[in-house]
């Protein structure tokens, strides 16, 4: 797998490790597939999947589904590149992934957006600029051990970002 680009001044760079799965599926309806953003005023914000731990709780003895480990945030913020990615529990993607288009099929998701690449703070803003609206987001006080960093910019499978009229 070729895993160097060039940069700014021409110099090859290596590329950190980044899995990519493209995906080709037959749609039924060319009329019942939606975008990222927003359609209207006053629709509510779903996020699907576990976005903490494995079980929903804060428990780090395990590996969470969502980490900062090899996460855009580190990259860019930090300048550095470490940490274990987040694992992928394929019976939650599969479930999520079914419970999103069975909403979109049924018409009771307008958008839906993945939560990966940035996390769920990007995914947010790419909604809001995609449709030209903003969102108000209500954020609770975090169970220890977790971040704030981490619960809005932590990147990993399961978890997709959908929103359903109001």
């Amino acid at each position: 797998m070729y895993n160097e680009t060039v940069d700014a001044q021409g110099q090859p760079q290596p590329i950190y490790p980044t899995p990519v799965i493209g995906m080709v599926g037959l749609i039924p309806d060319l009329g019942s597939i939606c975008g990222q953003a927003w359609q209207a005023e006053g629709d509510r914000i779903y996020l699907l999947g576990i976005p903490l731990g494995r079980d929903g709780s804060c428990d780090r003895d395990t590996l969470p589904l969502v980490t900062l480990g090899g996460s855009e945030y580190l990259a860019v913020i930090h300048q550095t590149i470490s940490g274990q990615p987040p694992e992928t529990d394929f019976d939650l993607e599969l479930r999520v992934q079914a419970t999103c288009r069975q909403g979109i099929r049924n018409g009771w998701v307008g958008s839906a957006h993945d939560s990966a690449e940035g996390g769920v703070a990007i995914a947010l803003a790419e909604c809001c600029i995609s449709g030209q609206r903003g969102a108000r987001i209500h954020l609770t006080a975090l169970p220890a051990p977790i971040r704030w960093d981490e619960l809005l910019f932590g990147e990993g499978g399961g978890t997709d970002y959908c929103v359903r009229g109001s």
